[in-house]
């Protein structure tokens, strides 16, 4: 049997591409038994908090929503790793799109291989053309990530997993702790 993951998502006040994000896990190919989506909202309220809550009742997926008031990325990834039940941890940013089977291919590189950390693909989405100014190798810099297609290693400082599409075996926090939750709020 697959190793069962938890997919934190952390999010502020953006319901619209949490929801798309969430749209985008209910296509993976990965059976629903097989993973959680844990989402940790921060000002979450009113008509965004009213949206969520519809669309989650009508989702297939198998979701927890804890509201987390702290201030922090680090907080709210604490927070979901605290409530997640999964032996693998995929921290997943609100506003990503996970294409059918990332799911799938994380499980399958940590059942295939003795790693700790995975980190996927993040290609940028402009909902307006880019400027004339930003060329693709400084779209790093938008937190994006592209090392092709086939399944390499990580080469720190050449590159290095982003935090917007990243996965840990669960006895890594259990090892080293948590997320340092000082890491910015100031």
């Amino acid at each position: 049997m697959s190793a069962y993951i938890s997919v934190v998502i952390c999010t502020y006040v953006r319901t619209h591409r949490l929801i798309e994000c969430l749209k985008s896990l209910e296509k993976q190919t990965l059976a629903a038994d097989q993973f959680e989506v844990v989402i940790v909202s921060r000002n979450l309220i009113g008509d965004n908090e009213k949206k969520l809550n519809e669309f989650l009742s009508n989702s297939p997926l198998k979701t927890i929503h804890i509201r987390e008031e702290r201030p922090g990325l680090s907080v709210a990834r604490n927070t979901g790793l605290d409530n997640a039940e999964g032996e693998i941890i995929h921290f997943l940013d609100d506003d990503t799109i996970a294409v059918p089977g990332c799911l799938e291919t994380y499980i399958d590189i940590f059942n295939s291989m003795d790693v700790l950390c995975v980190g996927g693909k993040i290609l940028p989405k402009f909902t307006t053309p880019p400027p004339t100014w930003l060329q693709p190798g400084q779209w790093a810099f938008l937190g994006t990530l592209d090392l092709g297609d086939e399944i390499c290693s990580f080469n720190f400082p050449s590159n290095f997993p982003v935090g917007a599409n990243i996965a840990f075996r669960r006895k890594v926090f259990d090892r080293f702790g948590h997320f340092d939750e000082e890491l910015g709020i100031h």
